[in-house]
């Protein structure tokens, strides 16, 4: 659009000056009274000065307007550098502090992962073990038959009891422990209590274990039935704090950006 209008301008200057060479060229030059004569072309400028000032005038407005608009793009482009070079630093600062960041939150993140690999797939693993000792458990009416069928079971219930515990006091999972939240530490503590007083009961029956047939029945004194109380806690509460333990291990590991594999 702007290009249109200069050309019309400049095609009506042209005009314009070409009529007016055709009739100082051709026309009649002026008489005056008591003046005649002289060089014809010297006449012509002295009749027309007003109108070559004039023109003159407009030719030197319109060179100014075209240098403004030329400065005035020359600074609309080096503002528009200082944005984008604006834009770009703060973009690398951006990038930078990202970077410093990931480097200062990298020894927490290599500690949540060692802690949560391969430790949440092996408790995953043994969820079904879990499981089935709780269901031996519920398979009975009270506390002391409860208890007389965890002693019937001894054996899986101490490989199972030994495997939680191997997984849990894990020096890894022990060192990461520090990175997480007060839920899942709390989980992981009790697990680990829970392990050891069901290991400490099962080696002081010792030897009573050996006796014991599975087909028989078990005689629960009061003494007995206080004793093996940690081993029905083991079975019935296990289960679910394995689970919300690798639930909570799986959120920290989000939040620290870790796969657990």
């Amino acid at each position: 659009m702007r290009n249109r209008v200069a050309a019309a301008v400049w095609a009506s200057c042209a005009i314009f000056g070409a009529v007016v060479v055709v009739l100082i060229i051709f026309g009649e030059p002026r008489v005056i009274k008591e003046q005649e004569g002289g060089n014809r072309w010297r006449n012509a400028i002295y009749d027309f000065q007003t109108l070559a000032a004039g023109i003159f005038a407009v030719g030197a407005a319109y060179a100014t307007v075209k240098q403004m608009q030329y400065t005035e793009g020359k600074s609309d482009d080096r503002h528009n550098q200082l944005v984008k070079l604006n834009t770009q630093t703060e973009a690398n600062a951006a990038k930078r502090h990202h970077e410093l960041v990931e480097l200062t939150l990298r020894p927490d993140k290599l500690l949540v992962e060692r802690a949560v690999n391969p430790q949440v797939r092996g408790l995953k693993g043994l969820i079904s073990t879990l499981d089935r000792l709780h269901g031996f458990a519920m398979e009975r009416q009270t506390d002391k038959e409860m208890q007389a069928e965890m002693l019937r079971n001894h054996k899986l219930l101490k490989n199972t009891c030994d495997s939680v515990a191997t997984i849990v006091t894990r020096q890894q999972l022990v060192d990461g422990s520090k990175m997480f939240k007060g839920d899942l530490t709390y989980e992981l503590d009790w697990i680990r209590t829970q392990c050891e007083r069901t290991s400490n009961v099962l080696a002081s029956l010792g030897s009573d274990l050996q006796v014991i047939d599975g087909s028989e029945p078990i005689k629960m004194t009061p003494q007995m039935a206080e004793m093996t109380t940690p081993l029905l806690v083991f079975a019935m509460l296990m289960p679910k704090a394995v689970r919300d333990a690798c639930k909570l291990m799986e959120e920290a590991a989000t939040e620290y950006g870790v796969v657990v594999r």
